[in-house]
């Protein structure tokens, strides 16, 4: 993947941080047991389902060329072979307005035969590539469930404040897809918010709900995929 990423990049951007292209073991276990609780998987079903173990930045030079970085990108990986199997940014919210999230950025899915994995690719600007090292101490302590939330609430909110200062690309609001797959808006609940936080009995109840529903998607989707799924994603 990394030769490739690296060649598809276009004029004028740069890679961020291949020496942590891999996610270490610490980090894959952190998201295995946040999706074992919030969707009630099996550790082996939530691992499987992982698709950004292995993670390539491109890097703009402007907001301005973010958007013609991320279509010169999937297209150069196109010609070597790589698809786009999914697409979504977090700067504006489902109904196009500026979304105010303690992270943002534009990621993709991507996928090869060859590979034996699906990788993910974030593209950044140099804006919003300060704003992510910036923040880095705020959403390893947002994220860290057994630091007291008060203190997690208030690095929540200075990473806010923080990307609320990181411009939105010129020409989101109309990128409707990439590499033939939609792009799709993904939201950040605010756990922080007042009345954000449900009764412990229909939390637990909505969760399960969910994870039921995760469940049956995912068993559907095997299903009407199976004898390709393999090739494709190398499971």
């Amino acid at each position: 993947m990394t030769s490739d990423f690296l060649a598809a990049l276009p004029a004028g951007a740069r890679a961020d941080g291949l020496a942590f292209r891999v996610k270490s073991p610490t980090s894959l276990a952190c998201k295995i047991d946040d999706r074992v609780r919030s969707r009630l998987l099996p550790a082996a079903v939530a691992a499987e389902q992982l698709q950004d173990v292995v993670r390539c930045t491109a890097v703009a030079a402007s907001p301005a060329e973010l958007v013609g970085t991320a279509r010169a990108l999937v297209n150069g990986l196109a010609a070597r072979g790589w698809s786009v199997r999914g697409a979504e940014q977090s700067y504006l919210d489902e109904h196009g307005q500026p979304a105010q999230h303690a992270c943002k950025g534009l990621h993709l899915v991507v996928a090869a035969e060859r590979a034996g994995v699906a990788c993910e690719v974030q593209v950044h600007s140099e804006e919003s590539i300060a704003a992510k090292h910036d923040t880095h101490r705020e959403c390893e302590i947002e994220r860290d469930d057994t630091v007291a939330r008060p203190e997690r609430a208030r690095a929540h909110a200075v990473m806010v404040e923080r990307w609320a200062r990181v411009q939105t690309p010129p020409g989101l609001a109309e990128l409707r897809e990439l590499g033939g797959v939609a792009l799709v808006a993904k939201a950040y609940p605010d756990r922080y918010a007042v009345g954000a936080a449900a009764p412990a009995g229909a939390a637990r109840a909505a969760e399960r709900a969910g994870a039921r529903d995760y469940q049956e998607r995912l068993r559907a989707a095997r299903t009407t995929s199976r004898g390709t799924t393999r090739g494709r994603d190398g499971r």
